[in-house]
């Protein structure tokens, strides 16, 4: 495959192949529950929770409920957990707060989680997006997250790599991935993961599902503590087109 057919398939994530085109106005909101006004300048005696989020006016209602549920769904982290709005999670945040000053009154910081939902790419045939979260609620540091959501604009049901690549290309995009991942995290071709602090089962390499697309490649990402201690940090391999365009339908 040409470099001009990894172009075309970008292009196609962009435009999709209809002639009927959605129509891609983004509006960003924000939600901001705060146990005392001013908070965000606090760092000693409140909490404050923020959602910072995109809402595509020019998609169906039912697509736009779908993609508000699967936002509010990954905010709020448990399946079991019954809060279904971004009202009811920061209630739940400030009540949390509140409970943790009675039990200990003199514990000192403020509790923070912010959370922005960004853009990443929005075509007539896909709509991705990434989570980021930073937060902090006691213990010895804060905690981050990056996650994806990864959607058919068209009815807002997931989107997974299947749609997007041919049956096999599961061998080559862990070698690529596995290529990348040494050279981000500068590990020899033959150094041993568990010598080197990562934890991958019969140390073997293996991408997660945790990944997002981009005009450029599949970003995977892996979190703090996902595959190594938390003082080593995250890790992110971006796939380009280029490198499985043998895979790209």
């Amino acid at each position: 495959m040409s470099r001009i057919r990894v172009f075309f398939f970008a292009s196609l994530l962009l435009a999709g192949c209809t002639q009927s085109r959605l129509d891609k106005t983004v509006k960003m909101k924000s939600f901001v529950s705060e146990s005392a006004k001013g908070c965000e300048y606090d760092s000693t005696n409140c909490s404050r929770f923020t959602v910072n989020y995109p809402e595509f006016p020019g998609l169906e209602q039912l697509v736009q409920d779908r993609i508000q549920q699967k936002i509010v769904l990954l905010v709020r982290g448990d399946a079991d957990d019954p809060r279904d709005s971004f009202e009811l999670l920061g209630e739940g945040f400030q009540k949390d707060y509140a409970d943790f000053k009675k039990e200990f009154p003199d514990g000192g910081g403020s509790w923070q989680r912010n959370i922005d939902i960004s853009l990443l790419l929005f075509g007539d045939s896909l709509l991705s997006l990434q989570y980021t979260e930073e937060s902090y609620t006691g213990g010895a540091h804060g905690n981050n997250l990056v996650a994806f959501i990864n959607l058919d604009p068209k009815t807002g049901e997931l989107v997974k790599l299947d749609r997007l690549l041919k049956p096999g290309y599961e061998e080559t995009l862990r070698t690529v991935g596995e290529e990348i991942f040494r050279q981000n995290r500068e590990l020899a071709d033959t150094a041993s993961y568990e010598n080197s602090g990562f934890q991958f089962t019969n140390d073997k390499f293996a991408l997660n599902d945790n990944y997002g697309f981009s005009r450029e490649g599949i970003s995977f990402y892996f979190n703090s503590y996902e595959v190594a201690p938390y003082v080593m940090g995250p890790t992110e391999v971006m796939i380009p087109y280029d490198r499985i365009r043998e895979w790209l339908k």
